[in-house]
């Protein structure tokens, strides 16, 4: 009788990221190599690439189906980044370079739903063909429930032949479209890129005519499956839009606290002159 032994193949292990190639597989406090200077962590449980004070000069790539942030300490820069994840966020209050005039893409986002900038976050990115490019929702999905791109209270600053590749639009919140300056936008919502942003792209903090949500007297936030709502007076009205300008919610509740189940997303509330923007968990 013969006896064939079969042996099982260990599978590796997919990393969080990869820098160069250096995997990273773990929290650590420190990501050494010789493609790294200055402070570079990594926090597993958040999902969070950690820069301080760092420059990076290999690709970056976020490997693997999840949400992907990168927390801003000071000035940084970093080559290129490749993004997988469903979502990405840059957190400041630092500043980080991505790119140069031999870089093709700065920042590549195959699978990445939506990138947003918040918290004082600067970005500055320079390519020589894109500047960032989320080619997988245009041809994949072309109808996206989302925006690609979302920035908030930030900074970013584009310059290439192509600012954005294949976005499906803007999502804005306390920023505003500086340059080009016959650029076509409304605040505080969803802008269609139909014909794209060439050469220079510039968006910096700063509204204009936005009611400031700090003078009204009710209080919003996003919770897990919806927006909490408490210090409603006088049956007022509560309208929730989503980030395609779609109003999803309203309703006029006697009670001063109300609770609205919402999908997993970014949305503004508006009661009456006052505008709270929320993202749901």
């Amino acid at each position: 009788m013969l006896l064939v032994a079969i042996g099982v193949r260990a599978q590796n292990p997919t990393p969080y990221i990869t820098i160069g190639d250096i995997n990273v597989y773990e929290s650590t406090d420190s990501i050494v190599g010789d493609c790294i200077q200055g402070v570079v962590s990594f926090d597993a449980e958040t999902y969070t690439l950690i820069l301080q004070e760092a420059t990076i000069t290999s690709p970056v790539w976020a490997v693997r189906g999840e949400d992907f942030k990168i927390k801003l300490l000071g000035d940084n820069a970093m080559e290129s980044l490749l993004i997988s994840p469903s979502y990405c966020t840059f957190i400041g209050p630092g500043s980080l370079s991505i790119g140069g005039s031999s870089v093709d893409n700065a920042i590549t986002c195959p699978r990445t739903h939506q990138l947003l900038l918040t918290e004082g976050a600067a970005l500055e990115i320079t390519a020589s063909v894109c500047g960032m490019d989320a080619f997988y929702d245009v041809l994949m999905d072309p109808d996206p429930h989302f925006p690609n791109l979302a920035v908030d209270s930030s900074t970013l600053i584009i310059t290439a032949p192509t600012c954005l590749g294949m976005f499906g639009g803007i999502w804005l919140s306390g920023c505003r479209v500086v340059a080009p300056s016959d650029f076509q936008y409304q605040l505080d919502t969803w802008i269609p890129l139909t014909s794209g942003i060439h050469n220079y792209l510039e968006i910096r903090p700063g509204t204009v005519g936005v009611h400031a949500y700090e003078t009204a007297e009710w209080r919003a936030w996003g919770v897990n499956g919806g927006v909490r709502i408490e210090g409603l007076q006088n049956n007022e009205t509560i309208e929730v839009i989503n980030m395609l300008g779609q109003s999803v919610s309203r309703n006029t509740p006697f009670e001063t606290s109300t609770f609205i189940p919402l999908k997993r997303g970014y949305y503004l509330v508006r009661i009456n002159n006052h505008t709270k923007k929320i993202t749901v968990k």
